[in-house]
This record gives structure tokens, C-alpha cells and sequence, in this order.
């Protein structure tokens, strides 16, 4: 098996004042193009709750998401870091009646 690369970008920012209903839609408001989105419960300055929110995308697509995360959650700010991704084989799944 030969495996394959491609570059991703992981989309981060963290928020303290975003009420569960908000980050609950934000998922259907990034999917698609956003490949995956986790939202990670954290503990920020001066002990408030809050969450990291992450995205991994393609490249072409991290700019527009960026400013979809922006406008949904209302942060100011957003870290992209460029990664690469080693997969081995896509595999395509068919769908059967039974």
C-alpha cells in the first residue's frame, strides 16, 4: 500500500460567551465544506467555562469558513495551521437495499 498526502487546514479559536444553542447550529452552519468540526469543552481566564472550536478543511475553503466562524460565534479571532494528512486507500462505499 502506497500512501497518499494531502494539505489540510485546522481552523481554532476559543470563546468563553457562546451559549450551547449557538454552538449546536454552528455545525450544520459549517458542514459542508468543513470536513469535520469538534467543539472541546475548556476551562479559560480567570476560571470561566468555555470551548475550543475546531475545524479541519481544505485549503480553499479555510478562508470562508474562517469568516462563517467569525460571524456565527462572534470571536475576533481565528489560529489556521497547515498540516499535511497520509491516507492509504479511499474507500468508496456502496450503498445496498436489504
Amino acid at each position: 500500500m502506497k500512501a497518499k498526502i494531502s494539505e489540510l487546514v485546522i481552523l481554532e479559536t476559543n470563546v468563553d460567551d457562546v451559549d450551547g444553542e449557538v454552538l449546536g447550529n454552528l455545525f450544520s452552519a459549517l458542514m459542508p465544506p468543513a470536513l469535520d468540526v469538534s467543539i472541546i469543552p475548556a476551562i479559560m481566564k480567570k476560571n470561566r467555562p468555555g470551548h475550543i472550536i475546531r475545524i479541519i478543511c481544505s485549503k480553499k475553503d479555510s478562508e470562508k469558513l474562517a469568516e462563517k466562524l467569525m460571524e456565527e460565534t462572534g470571536t475576533t479571532g481565528v489560529r489556521e495551521i497547515v498540516c499535511d494528512r497520509w491516507f492509504f486507500q479511499e474507500k468508496k462505499m456502496e450503498k445496498r437495499k436489504i
